[in-house]
């Protein structure tokens, strides 16, 4: 579960647990974003791409070319260490689902229980929430919901919007990765507008 106390830092991985933190207010894609905040973070890097942030970093001479670089990462201190968020930055070029499309998406598939299954698998670690558990028995229980119309378990789903951000993020990502693993194995076909058939 998200800490409201937890500060999120922006920074360029140099090598595992090798971190440069910058004054990213200073480039120009700053729009007064909450940079110790993850939904601030992501607000700040999704309408970019990492090579127009990389630019920026070059630009502003906060890293040369000769400089190590692995990728952008978005870290916390816990536990007294910094901890990496698994899923990553969030740029415009960055695979993912918006939260209405995954509410969408549930409804869409909630009577194939092979989508439902993978996602109630992504439950398995890091979902602590009250909220968080809540969703995962009405998707383990879909079908007693769907038999209602459209329209209850859409109420029922609104549970999902009341998760903590990390959470929603963190699902809203890796069924995004799910759904790309089986269209790129030919079980699903996406189209232009989400439109997964």
């Amino acid at each position: 579960m998200e800490n409201n106390t937890r500060k999120y830092l922006l920074v360029i991985k140099r090598d595992n647990n090798d971190y440069l933190p910058l004054e990213w207010f200073n480039t120009e894609y700053y729009n007064g974003e909450n940079l110790n905040s993850l939904d601030g973070i992501d607000s700040f890097t999704s309408h970019i791409s990492h090579v127009d942030l990389l630019q920026s970093c070059l630009d502003l001479g906060y890293i040369d070319l000769d400089d190590k670089y692995l990728d952008f990462a978005i870290i916390f201190y816990e536990n007294g260490k910094w901890r990496e968020i698994k899923e990553g930055c969030l740029f415009s070029n960055t695979q993912s689902i918006s939260e209405t499309e995954l509410v969408d998406l549930v409804i869409k598939f909630a009577d194939d229980k092979v989508v439902i299954n993978n996602i109630t698998n992504i439950f398995n670690k890091g979902f602590n929430s009250e909220e968080a558990k809540q969703l995962f028995m009405i998707l383990k229980n879909i079908g007693s919901f769907a038999v209602n119309g459209e329209e209850y378990l859409r109420m029922a789903l609104d549970v999902y919007y009341r998760m903590p951000y990390e959470e929603k993020r963190r699902l809203r990502i890796q069924v995004s990765d799910m759904l790309m693993t089986r269209i790129k194995k030919g079980q699903m076909i996406y189209t232009k507008n989400s439109d997964i058939m």
